[in-house]
């Protein structure tokens, strides 16, 4: 039988005689560092997003009438004039007034139909193509902040935060004059 000691000193020789024969599997590092990078990406991805919580109605119970529609307000910005519109149509025609758009006529009327729907707070500003920028800055003040002088802007009451812009529609084409007949 071998002392320890010996055993120990003929290991030793092994493995400084061994050493330049020593290599690294590296397959089995690369396998946990993907699987590490997968887990971290898909990780962030889904803190990302958050579950909502919604509480729909079953089947046996009845869904909540709303007291009243939506008013659907839309400003129509036309190049020769300003349209307000709701769910019902069109509410007010504005022409334009010394070449620039009658802004201090739609606070007013903005302000009426705020002060009548208490709960409305969105408003879309439909334009057309080439309007300029600084007439839709204009408008877009106009429509967020009651008119100087009224108690809501006193109190720091929005008119209608909540703003949305889009491409209006095209105008109704103008009928064709009827073809003229030719004199017998």
């Amino acid at each position: 039988m071998r002392s320890p000691r010996r055993a120990l000193r003929e290991l030793e020789r092994n493995e400084l005689a061994n050493k330049g024969d020593l290599q690294v599997n590296l397959v089995p590092m690369i396998d946990v560092m993907t699987v590490l990078v997968l887990y971290l990406l898909v990780g962030t991805i889904f803190r990302q997003f958050t579950v909502l919580q919604l509480n729909l109605p079953g089947p046996s119970q009845q869904v909540p009438a709303q007291d009243k529609p939506p008013l659907d307000l839309k400003v129509v910005l036309r190049k020769q004039r300003l349209e307000v519109h709701d769910r019902n149509g069109t509410v007010r025609v504005l022409d334009n007034q010394a070449g620039a758009y009658d802004v201090a006529a739609l606070g007013m009327l903005l302000a009426d139909v705020r002060r009548l729907n208490v709960d409305e707070e969105s408003i879309t500003l439909l334009l057309e193509p080439d309007i300029k920028y600084d007439a839709l800055v204009q408008v877009m003040d106009t429509v967020r902040v009651f008119p100087p002088g009224s108690a809501e802007l006193a109190q720091g009451i929005p008119l209608f935060p909540s703003i949305a812009i889009g491409d209006a529609p095209k105008m109704a084409a103008a009928p064709a004059p009827a073809p003229v007949s030719p004199a017998p």
